[in-house]
């Protein structure tokens, strides 16, 4: 295969400084759907917009694109303003969540349409189209139509278009999620292979959180228009800011402790996990009852008795194969829940049992003051 599409995307992404958005707010109408958003993407990094329904991560997406007009803020590559552009003068490619085939060009046909459009002659259209059905693994297939596809192979063609003309970026609106459970995993792992391949920046936008941990470099969680918390994966997993990123990335325990905080240590006191130090280098010295967020899987099970933890009785234990999903109830009536590996002994129903919680991933919540 002639590599020269990779090469080329790989030099505008490298020659390229960068896209920042700047303090961007849209409404529509009283209702703002978009306050004060700011991210810096960096060139050649993947970033995805994770966020529930009616968060704004499409609308900012579409800010991007130039497919809505910003309210206030700005938006720039590579140091220079792109609001007065118009989309397809921005040079972004685009892959939509249906895909957004003609059905009655041929699969070729659908890919050279943005060079069809930017006035490029056959012979160069016919090589970069081979090399980017090649790019996706569609080599073979360049006569069929839309309808003679799979879903995850219409998705491909998508990707093939997006990426023929070189883009500057890629912008990607929850592409995957018409694909069943199998098709998206594959999916997934071709995104990640073609982000390697091309070094272009991908700007992502999903609902799906492990999708969201698995593909990016950094991920901005909004809610309500305003981004709560930026950051690479593992950074956002470990150290959520608030209760909203906690409880949306993933399952979460949260504990409300009590104790002083000295030196950036915050020392818990009373009957639950006496004793126990946990760094807080945020809080100010003095006596504080905090909200902690701690993850399941951080935690492990004991006998009653005997040490620091949380004295409960198991409620309910979920077999996931080589994973066990425990419930605990606590003296208080709250639920802790537990994510074991599935070997040796068993809890069941009934147990009591000590929870004791890992303190160097107990993280210290901005709202649980």
């Amino acid at each position: 295969m002639d590599m020269n599409l990779p090469r080329e995307a790989n030099a505008t992404a490298t020659q390229a400084g960068g896209l920042r958005i700047s303090a961007v707010s849209k409404s529509y109408g009283a209702v703002e759907v978009l306050h004060d958003v700011s991210l810096d993407v960096r060139p050649g990094s993947f970033v995805t917009l994770l966020g529930p329904s009616g968060s704004g991560k499409s609308t900012l997406l579409m800010c991007i694109a130039g497919f809505e007009a910003v309210g206030r803020g700005d938006i720039t590559l590579d140091g220079a303003s792109i609001l007065e552009l118009p989309p397809e003068r921005r040079d972004f490619g685009m892959v939509f969540q249906g895909y957004a085939l003609f059905p009655h060009l041929s699969v070729a046909e659908n890919v050279a349409f943005p060079l069809s459009i930017r006035g490029m002659g056959r012979a160069e259209r016919e090589r970069r189209v081979a090399d980017a059905l090649a790019m996706v693994r569609l080599e073979g297939l360049s006569s069929r139509l839309p309808r003679q596809l799979s879903g995850g192979q219409q998705q491909r063609v998508a990707l093939a278009r997006a990426i023929v003309f070189s883009p500057r970026l890629l912008l990607l609106d929850e592409p995957l999620s018409a694909l069943d459970r199998g098709l998206r995993a594959e999916m997934q792992e071709e995104l990640k292979r073609l982000h390697g391949e091309l070094g272009l920046s991908f700007i992502y936008v999903t609902h799906d959180q492990e999708e969201a941990l698995f593909l990016s470099d950094q991920v901005a969680i909004l809610n309500h228009g305003r981004i709560q918390q930026i950051g690479p994966p593992e950074a956002l997993y470990a150290r959520p800011v608030n209760q909203f990123v906690a409880g949306f990335l993933g399952r979460s325990n949260l504990l409300r402790l009590h104790g002083e905080v000295r030196a950036g240590m915050f020392h818990t006191g009373g009957p639950v996990l006496a004793g126990t130090e946990i760094a807080t280098p945020a809080l100010p010295d003095g006596a504080h009852s905090f909200t902690f967020c701690h993850r399941p899987e951080r935690a492990t099970l004991a006998a009653p008795g005997g040490g620091p933890g949380l004295e409960g009785v198991v409620t309910d234990v979920a077999y996931h194969g080589t994973t066990l999903d425990v419930t605990v109830r606590l003296p208080d009536g709250a639920l802790f829940q537990v994510a074991l590996l599935n070997r040796g002994a068993r809890p069941v129903q009934g147990d009591a049992v000590r929870v004791v919680p890992d303190p160097d991933s107990l993280t210290p919540l901005a709202d649980g003051e």
